[in-house]
Parts: C-alpha cells; structure tokens; sequence
C-alpha cells in the first residue's frame, strides 16, 4: 500500500505542475509511458477503445491504434512524428488485409 501512496503523491504532484508527459521507466521495447494528460483524445474514448490482453499472466489495457495515432501527432518529437509514419502503414495493411 506505500507504493500505491507514493504513485499517487507522485502523480498529484505532476499534475500540480501541469506535467502533461513523463516516461515512467524500463527500457524499449518494455518500457513503460504514462501520459497524464492529452487534449487530443477523451479519456472515456480511450478506455472505451482501448484493446484488452495479457502482459504475460496479468492482464492489461493498451491504447487502440486510432487514439495512439491521434495523441502521437500532437507530440512534438520526431521520434512521435516516425511512429504516427508507421502506425499508418499498419493501419493501410489492416485495412488492405479485410
């Protein structure tokens, strides 16, 4: 339960600031981002969309490529910027394969 407190104090203390991205931690491809804040997609929108699975026995909640797609455009980064480049190209050959 103390670390569930210090997450919490954590992240009340990012958002006093206003803090609207931070990568929490771990190394690609396993690390780990939490945006705490994003105008261009609804939090209703983003749970309701998002793709339900496991990360190994636990189960998890990821982003759908619609939302991913939206909120990467507005970051500006070219690292943001080469992966919307990409998650088109995924979406053309989804499209392509139905």
């Amino acid at each position: 339960m103390e670390a569930i407190q210090d997450f919490e104090d954590m992240l009340a203390l990012l958002n006093k600031h206003q803090t609207q991205y931070l990568i929490i931690g771990g190394l690609e491809p396993n690390r780990i981002d939490l945006l705490l804040k994003v105008r261009e997609v609804q939090f209703e929108t983003a749970w309701k969309k998002r793709i339900r699975g496991h990360y190994g026995k636990t189960r998890a909640s990821w982003i759908d490529l619609d939302c991913l797609i939206r909120t990467k455009r507005h970051l500006d980064n070219p690292r943001h910027q080469e992966d919307v480049r990409v998650l088109l190209e995924v979406k053309q050959l989804r499209k392509n394969r139905s």
